[in-house]
């Protein structure tokens, strides 16, 4: 089926710029495009000859027939430099720059030919030729120790050894590797804490303890819930007043807490806009008459008192500063009272880091807590191993015992979060009969 032609717009063409607005001139100009291409490119297509149009293809179509070409040398590519010599050159234009500066040029170069004349190198420079120059010495030392063969400098299985050891060193690892071992620091070999790494249970919580010693264990455990049932009413009874009010009291008494003041600030607003606004009518510098106006006499007069004001301050600085020798001995008691103060400061907060130094520091956001005391009551209490009731974890003891040692900071369990909500639904083979 023929596509089917638009219907053709009719304009009016009575004059010059209607003509070129609404007449196709594409073919002309595609037309006038390609000679210029062609006269770029060898000169037009009809004037030349045609050996350089067509070809004599003298090749064999079979592939049995075909005879195996010869491998060809690697013709070296063309240089950049001579493509602007190719009929169609792929270089660009040059792009002169404007608004040139000559005379900055100018005496940039007369700098740099008088830099080069005298000899003298800049900073940058001089550090390039050190860097080169160390690079050179780098690169030959490398070289020639790829070219030496490695050769031992003691008997590697003799008994005698570089150097003399001394009191310190350990004489095995001498021996075998017939090296000094490397000094450690010394915080290396300091622990993080003095708390043993297992801490032995009171006598109490034995599987056979006596009276005494099982009384005074439950004595322990009594006051640590003690002290955690405190705290736990002190946060309900501050909660407690909250907690028993209804939620219209509760409105009742944000409504009066969010409008406090409200009215207040607003007369007071008005007050203050009133009265500056009386003040920007009047005046803030007094009125200027002239009985006020001092003379030349007074101006003398109140130069000369604040002339004799300064040399009085000056010379009671003076008189301060020769006071001072003569006050030596008061000046070394107040030294000797700040020394002790700053000694009895200084005692005190060793005395308060030996006596802390087993308390477990705060390594991050939460703060360690000791465990719950293992604790059995009389009634839970075997008289052999075999009926004895295990109390506590032994991997829970050991993760408290890195915590309370500050090897591992206090951490909680994390919460597993399930972010979407499983499903339900029977298998037909596992499915429940209901009868």
């Amino acid at each position: 089926m023929a596509d089917k032609v638009g219907k053709r717009k009719r304009v009016s063409k009575n004059k010059k710029k209607s003509w070129r607005k609404h007449t196709d001139v594409g073919d002309v100009e595609d037309y006038l495009e390609d000679k210029r291409l062609q006269e770029r490119t060898g000169g037009l297509v009809a004037d030349r000859p045609d050996e350089k149009l067509f070809f004599v293809d003298s090749k064999i179509e079979d592939d049995d027939l075909q005879v195996p070409a010869k491998r060809r040398k690697r013709q070296p590519k063309s240089l950049k430099c001579h493509a602007h010599l190719q009929p169609d050159t792929k270089v660009k234009p040059i792009v002169l720059r404007r608004n040139i500066n000559r005379n900055k040029i100018k005496k940039k170069c007369i700098r740099s030919q008088n830099k080069v004349q005298s000899g003298t190198l800049s900073a940058t420079e001089k550090r390039a030729q050190t860097q080169r120059k160390e690079a050179n010495i780098k690169s030959r030392r490398k070289r020639q120790g790829r070219r030496e063969v490695p050769v031992a400098s003691c008997d590697l299985w003799g008994n005698n050894v570089l150097n003399e050891p001394g009191p310190t060193v350990d004489k095995h690892y001498l021996k075998v590797t017939k090296k000094e071992q490397i000094k450690l620091p010394p915080h290396m070999k300091l622990k993080p804490s003095e708390v043993s790494a297992v801490e032995v249970a009171p006598p109490g919580a034995s599987y056979n303890p006596e009276y005494e010693e099982h009384q005074n264990l439950l004595q322990t455990a009594l006051q640590i819930e003690a002290r955690k049932l405190k705290k736990e009413l002190k946060v309900e009874r501050s909660i407690a007043s909250i907690q028993h009010r209804t939620a219209d009291e509760i409105q009742k008494t944000w409504l009066e807490e969010m409008s406090a003041g409200l009215t207040e600030e607003n007369d007071d607003r008005q007050d203050d806009d009133t009265e500056h606004g009386d003040d920007d009518r009047l005046s803030v510098n007094p009125p200027v008459r002239r009985e006020d106006k001092k003379t030349e006499k007074q101006r003398k007069k109140e130069k000369m008192l604040k002339v004799q004001e300064k040399r009085g301050k000056l010379a009671k600085e003076k008189r301060e500063k020769d006071n001072r020798l003569f006050r030596l001995k008061s000046i070394k008691r107040e030294i000797r009272k700040e020394e002790k103060i700053k000694e009895d400061r200084s005692r005190k907060k060793t005395e308060l880091r030996e006596k802390f130094a087993n308390r477990p520091r705060k390594l991050g956001k939460l703060k360690y807590e000791e465990p719950d005391l293992p604790v059995q009551l009389s009634e839970d209490l075997a008289g052999s191993l075999r009926l004895l009731k295990p109390e506590g974890h032994l991997l829970e003891d050991r993760f408290k015992s890195y915590q309370k040692r500050n090897i591992i900071e206090p951490r909680n369990r994390a919460k597993v979060v399930r972010k979407y909500r499983p499903k339900e639904f029977e298998k037909k083979g596992h499915k429940a009969v209901t009868i």
